[in-house]
């Protein structure tokens, strides 16, 4: 029953999910990729520490993860209320583009705050 329901979908379909992806992925690693770089050229932040013999990183409590996490969560939520409630706003090559710009900015807003950290590792 799916490979008859598949074999009457039209090639053009599929041409055109494959460069959403395309797109998609340009634009999420685009926007982790600039992310990261920015971000990752500060200093680690202050109170953070290396411990070469047990090679573990101490880490200041902060807000800062926390709202990030509900940032996703927030973006995440929202895109799966727009596509229950008007899925055909989310077929276009703006939404696709947007959308994979913004989970990029969070993956580049953790790898960030990742390399802010390994600079500790590094450290003479």
């Amino acid at each position: 029953m799916a490979m008859q329901t598949l074999q009457h979908i039209p090639v053009w379909v599929f041409v055109l999910l494959a460069g959403l992806i395309a797109l998609g992925l340009f634009s999420w690693a685009a926007a982790c990729l600039l992310t990261s770089w920015a971000l990752g050229q500060a200093a680690a932040p202050e109170g953070a520490r290396y411990d070469a013999n047990s090679h573990r990183f101490t880490v200041p409590g902060s807000w800062l993860p926390l709202a990030l996490f509900m940032a996703i969560f927030a973006c995440k939520f929202a895109v799966g209320m727009v596509n229950a409630r008007a899925p055909g706003t989310l077929h276009s090559l703006n939404a696709a583009i947007g959308i994979s710009a913004l989970y990029g900015l969070f993956s580049g807003v953790l790898n960030g705050r990742a390399l802010r950290f390994l600079k500790l590792k590094v450290a003479p």
